[in-house]
Parts: C-alpha cells; sequence; structure tokens
C-alpha cells in the first residue's frame, strides 16, 4: 500500500503507545492465526527472560482482543484490534512475529524489519517464507515452543541487523513485486 512509501515517525508512535525507548519491540501479528496460537505465542514471550516490549494487532477479532488485554504479561504488552496504522507500528518494530502471508512479507520489507515466521501453511506462505529465508531476511520458527529459545539468542545480535539490512534490500528491489514474481514462478 502506498503506506508503507512514507516514512513514519518511530519516536511520535513510541509516544502515542506510551512504548520505552530503551526496550526492544516485538510485534505479533494475528493476522490469520486462530485464538490459540496468538495466546500460546504471548505465554512463550513471557519466558524469555531478556527485556521487550510487545505490540499485538488481533485485527478485528474482537473476542481474542478481549481475552488476551485481560491477561497479565511478563512484558510491557500493548493489545490492539483492528489498525489502519500498520505501517506505523512496524516501523518501531525490532521483529515481526507473523504468518508469512504475502502482504505482511511485503509491507515489513518495504520498512526493512526482519520476520520471525511460524509454521508457515504449505503451498502460498510456505514459497513466500522460503524465498525471505533464503535471502537472510526471515528466520522460521516451526513450534511456538521454540519462541523464547530464539527470541533469547536473536535480541540485540548481529543476526538480527543481519536480517533487518537483508529485509531493507529486499524492500529497496520493491519487495512486493519480486516476492509476487518468485512465487508465481514457485507455483
Amino acid at each position: 500500500s502506498e503506506k508503507f512509501k512514507f516514512r513514519a515517525n518511530p519516536s511520535a508512535v513510541r509516544k502515542q503507545y506510551g512504548l520505552r525507548d530503551d526496550s526492544p519491540v516485538l510485534l505479533v501479528l494475528s493476522g490469520g492465526f486462530g485464538m490459540g496460537p496468538v495466546a500460546e505465542i504471548l505465554t512463550e514471550l513471557d519466558k524469555v527472560k531478556k527485556q521487550f516490549q510487545t505490540l499485538v494487532v488481533c485485527g478485528r477479532n474482537e473476542k481474542l482482543r478481549r481475552e488476551l488485554a485481560a491477561q497479565d504479561r511478563q512484558h510491557p504488552t500493548h493489545v490492539m484490534g483492528f489498525t489502519t496504522n500498520m505501517h506505523e507500528l512496524m516501523a518501531v518494530a525490532d521483529l515481526i512475529i507473523t504468518k508469512p502471508g504475502g502482504l505482511t512479507s511485503s509491507e515489513a520489507m518495504a520498512l526493512g524489519k526482519p520476520l520471525f515466521i511460524l509454521n508457515p501453511i504449505p503451498g502460498q506462505e510456505a514459497a513466500n517464507s522460503d524465498f525471505l529465508l533464503e535471502r537472510g531476511a526471515a528466520a522460521k520458527v516451526n513450534r511456538v515452543e521454540d519462541l523464547p529459545h530464539r527470541i533469547e539468542q536473536s535480541l540485540g545480535s548481529r543476526k538480527l541487523a543481519e536480517m533487518a539490512k537483508s529485509a531493507r534490500a529486499l524492500g529497496r528491489m520493491n519487495a512486493a513485486e519480486s516476492v509476487c514474481r518468485e512465487v508465481l514462478k514457485r507455483m
């Protein structure tokens, strides 16, 4: 979308959501995840010892938003419903945890954000994630239980910085088009 061509103002977005400047931001996108997995993701994130804060986008799933908002977390967590400012949320994120739907991937690449891809489903999403994994812009997490360990390893690491750099490079190549072309080739 056009919005991704405009630079968001990260410090304004951080202020808006009461996010700290000295702590990484994890963005969890529930798009296409049912009720279970998002709650499981947050439960697993509680086990991470390193400091971070989480933004969770539940989309139009109001029941999920209410349930998650009512739970206590180890890390500062902001649970949101449907949002029209995804580009701003992505702009402040250090890492995005998602399923590798085409839109999320190309938007994240446009902003140079690394993705943690959770158990991609075969077909379209697998092709998408293979493309990103091969180019070093994403990491695959096969089981939700593996998240804490992978996040511990990644936060503040050189690996995460390298993933962001790869994502930026892909984003500059006009990621949406190249991802689509690549995926079509593989079908």
